[in-house]
């Protein structure tokens, strides 16, 4: 997640250019799983329940996290929140 961080601020800079009040708080849920053993893919992703009121924000941190690889989930699939401020 931490390599995500970057493309996370980036967006919230460009939004941030729109709508100048953007802020707030909000999580991100994802689950990772994999299909073949050797990489961990995000398999659904999600924010909390609040937001922070600009989907196209929102939607930008979604597609970062939808991308992101990790080392395959031993015990099957996880599901992780991360608080994003």
């Amino acid at each position: 997640m931490r390599s995500a961080l970057p493309e996370i601020d980036q967006c919230y800079e460009e939004w941030l250019k729109v709508q100048p009040k953007l802020g707030g708080r909000f999580e991100v849920r994802y689950t990772i799983d994999t299909d073949d053993g050797v990489e961990g893919q995000v398999t659904h992703v999600s924010v909390g329940d609040a937001g922070v009121g600009n989907v196209a924000f929102e939607g930008c941190v979604l597609s970062v996290v939808s991308a992101l690889r990790f080392e395959p989930p031993l015990d099957g699939r996880i599901d992780v929140t991360v608080p994003l401020a």
